[in-house]
């Protein structure tokens, strides 16, 4: 069985990539192991057949056609998210009574 794995804000500069379940291992393709979007795997899939280049593209989600970067910080404001040195409620050494 194949997997699609959305690798997006892994550090790996790739943003997806197909996992081999019976083989326990990335699946490579042309080369490349990852993908940035559907016309560039293509690119890399073109010694594989249609039906198996389909096979994988009935895998993928849509934001792998657009092609575009994904701005995953964008999700993330660091403003609201609470640090490791601020405490959650926002008292200043208050620790929880018992």
């Amino acid at each position: 069985m194949i997997r699609f794995i959305d690798i997006r804000d892994q550090g790996t500069g790739c943003r997806f990539c197909f996992w081999s379940t019976s083989s326990d291992r990335f699946i490579t393709i042309g080369g490349e192991s990852a993908w940035n979007s559907w016309r560039e795997f293509q690119e890399n899939a073109k010694e594989c057949g249609l039906v198996e280049i389909d096979r994988y593209r009935k895998l993928c989600p849509d934001w792998v056609d657009d092609g575009q970067e994904d701005n995953i910080e964008s999700f993330y404001d660091p403003k609201e998210a609470p640090t490791a040195l601020e405490p959650l409620d926002g008292k200043a050494g208050h620790s929880p009574s018992m």
